[in-house]
């Protein structure tokens, strides 16, 4: 693409005189509007509940990769654990569901399954327990 002379003289032509009326309003005292910049004010409940999805997200990312690591996610996960002893109920007929082993207190192993179903209950509830323990973090 080629550009001319004239389009470039233009170019700066109107530069030049657009520079020489800011300039001659400020010399003059008038102020002129700056470019407003562009920002976000975000109030203190939101900054905090953003914080705390942030913080749970990460708990629940750090308790299904790696288990629990910390004291926060050993407790996380006992009062998920006491909640699947109460509430999930378990159907040893149904072939789809995600069978797993865990290791009890006598370093027996024992055969899990968890329904589909369950599992959903189960992430949903890590997620809230995990919330409540972010929150728990931040206000103290």
């Amino acid at each position: 693409m080629n550009i001319t002379n004239y389009q470039m003289h233009n170019v700066l032509k109107v530069y030049t005189q657009q520079l020489s009326r800011n300039r001659a309003s400020e010399y003059r005292g008038v102020k002129t509007a700056k470019p407003a910049s562009d920002s976000i004010s975000i109030s203190a409940e939101a900054k905090r509940l953003a914080i705390i999805d942030k913080v749970t997200a990460d708990i629940v990312d750090r308790i299904t990769r790696k288990g629990p690591q910390s004291d926060i996610d050993r407790e996380i996960v006992d009062r998920l654990k006491d909640e699947i002893d109460r509430q999930a109920v378990f159907d040893q007929s149904t072939g789809s569901d995600f069978v797993y082993n865990v290791i009890d207190a006598d370093r027996e192993k024992e055969k899990t399954r968890l329904s589909v179903e369950d599992s959903d209950f189960l992430v949903k509830r890590l997620e809230h327990l995990a919330k409540e323990a972010a929150d728990k973090m931040l206000a103290s």
